[in-house]
């Protein structure tokens, strides 16, 4: 008998993998068990023949961190339900995608539990539980009985090469394993499916209702592990493996719980979290719905104009909620702020929970001074202290001229003064009309500025109602394009 002992070192495969990949993302990983004989499917053990026994092959999958280890086993190992790498079917990677590019599988089914598995991308598979239940909308005195999602979950996958044939391993959820055998792919399940060790996995059409329901469920911001990395040449996503998952890198990378945004040359592109590339003629830029409680919404410019991107379709609209505080008009109410004036002092008085608190700014040298929209409330301060009124601003008017400062509560808590934002040389000063606070309209010499991403006026024209995050502008030579209220970049209008 002889002993044998084979390390895997899944750092220099990567390495190697990354280098000779044309196109990362259609990549897939791939390890190499080296030469494994019997695969007993039932507990998930590797054997290699030597001599005339059978030698234990023990692979422990950690991240970056491969090894195998070598025991002698006793002859013809008693193993429930052996596969000899023989008799797997040899199907490369590439072609092992194919079959689930139009199929999902059926791991288990009973009059009460369905498990389906279906590629999610690249990176991951996806689980899909459904309970036959009561369907509660059906109001008929028979009742009726549907599928009913009951939960979605998702596993890591990679290849291993098992002698010169491939098998697939999950590393997160069941089945463990997928072994191509015959015309069939088998898989090694779990004690989740009511004991059932293995089973063959039936095909049936993958829908475009099966990829909405993994589009819904899985959030790849939050549940999958991707990662942005900095390099020399730029920005890149890495998958778990640590192996680049888009074709290239890029000046800069969004991820969203349904999509990704790259930028390169200023140039955007939008994958969705399959990484298929949604197609905009002209797409001059494209942002997260980060503003709104619709965080799975894209909005973009294309063609000059504004667009929305849900799920993978594009529209010229789209349903959006708004945040709550876009539906609270301000007022003074049991919680708020006020304004008053005595002789050459200023006063700010906060009203929270029936008290009454008040600041005194002393001998202001300015003519007023104003809250949003030049009035002297500001309701729905439901907070314990005065940091809302220091990122929103105060309106500051001497000598018919007007700036922005911010408010600084002094030590004593007794006390206020002001911390000047824009200096006190427009002609006026009005709040933008939407629910951001902070951002005011600066108007001097019949021309506009946007405060807080300028501080100059530098716009003939500009819109007072934004379109999602955009925000429509002339500019003084005539040309017209599109302010992005969220970083302050301006894309002008291309030729078409």
């Amino acid at each position: 008998m002889k002993n044998k002992t084979m390390k895997i070192n899944l750092n220099a495969i990567l390495l190697f993998f990354l280098i000779i990949s044309v196109r990362p993302a259609m990549a897939q990983i791939v390890v190499d068990a080296g030469p494994v004989d019997l695969f007993d499917l039932d507990n998930g053990k590797f054997y290699y023949k030597s001599d005339d026994t059978y030698d234990l092959l023990e692979i422990t999958f950690k991240l970056n961190d491969e090894k195998a280890e070598g025991y002698e086993w006793e002859e013809n190992p008693e193993t429930t339900f052996p596969i000899y790498t023989r008799n797997i079917k040899k199907i490369e990677p590439k072609e092992f995608e194919k079959l689930f590019d139009t199929k999902k599988y059926i791991v288990y089914k009973d009059k009460d539990t369905r498990i389906e598995l279906m590629k999610f991308n690249k990176d991951y598979f996806a689980i899909c539980k459904y309970q036959f239940e009561e369907d509660l909308r059906n109001e008929s005195d028979r009742p009726k009985r549907i599928w009913k999602l009951s939960d979605v979950s998702h596993s890591a996958y990679y290849y291993m090469k098992v002698g010169d044939k491939y098998i697939i391993e999950l590393l997160d959820e069941d089945p463990n394993y997928i072994v191509p055998q015959g015309n069939e792919l088998v898989a090694l399940t779990g004690a989740d499916y009511y004991s059932r060790k293995t089973s063959n996995l039936k095909p049936e059409k993958l829908t475009d209702k099966d990829k909405e329901t993994l589009l819904a469920n899985i959030n790849i911001r939050e549940k999958l592990n991707y990662k942005i990395k900095r390099t020399d040449e730029g920005y890149t996503l890495l998958n778990k493996f640590n192996a680049r998952v888009l074709p290239q890198t890029y000046d800069s990378i969004q991820i969203g719980t349904q999509h990704i945004i790259t930028e390169k040359n200023g140039r955007a592109t939008v994958f969705t979290t399959f990484f298929d590339t949604i197609v905009v003629n002209n797409l001059q830029a494209a942002y997260l719905n980060i503003h709104t409680f619709s965080p799975n919404i894209v909005e973009g410019i294309a063609n000059n104009e504004h667009i929305w991107i849900v799920g993978q379709n594009l529209k010229k609209d789209a349903t959006i909620i708004p945040w709550e505080r876009d539906l609270i008009p301000p007022g003074l109410s049991l919680s708020g702020y006020q304004l008053t004036r005595d002789k050459g002092d200023y006063q700010l008085i906060r009203f929270a929970n029936q008290d009454i608190t008040k600041l005194t700014i002393k001998n202001v040298s300015i003519d007023k001074l104003y809250f949003i929209g030049k009035d002297s409330i500001w309701g729905g301060a439901d907070f314990e202290d005065y940091s809302e009124l220091i990122t929103e601003g105060l309106i500051v008017e001497k000598d018919g001229k007007y700036g922005l400062s911010t408010i600084i509560v002094n030590k004593d808590n007794k006390t206020f003064s002001l911390k000047e934002r824009v200096p006190v040389i427009f002609d006026n000063i009005e709040t933008y009309p939407s629910h951001e606070g902070g951002e005011h309209l600066l108007y001097k010499d019949n021309l506009i500025g946007f405060y807080p991403k300028t501080t100059d006026a530098r716009y003939l024209k500009l819109d007072k109602h934004k379109t999602g995050n955009f925000i429509r502008f002339t500019l003084p030579s005539g040309q017209k394009g599109w302010l992005n209220a969220e970083d302050g970049r301006e894309y002008l209008d291309i030729e078409k």
